[in-house]
């Protein structure tokens, strides 16, 4: 099984992507992993950047294959807080 416990998110800034700068903007680990959880697996950012949803499809804690959606939001130093 893969085991997936952490996410990356990065910005593109530029005037277009053929000449895009990419900064990673965050590093997020799950708070509760569990192994074959499939954290990271979808991913939706907002729209001005300061709020993820990560999705581990098959996290067990609540049952087999119940799934677990973490939220984070970036604060105002630049930390992602669940």
């Amino acid at each position: 099984s893969v085991v997936r416990m952490s996410v990356f998110l990065f910005l593109l800034s530029g005037l277009s992507v053929a000449f895009a700068v990419v900064t990673q903007t965050a590093y997020i680990k799950a708070s509760t992993p569990v192994v074959g959880a499939q954290f990271g697996n979808f991913v939706s950012v907002s729209a001005d950047g300061k709020v993820a949803a990560v999705c581990a499809w098959n996290d067990n804690v609540v049952g087999a294959q119940g799934g677990a959606l973490y939220i984070y939001k970036q604060n105002s130093t630049g930390s992602w807080i669940e």
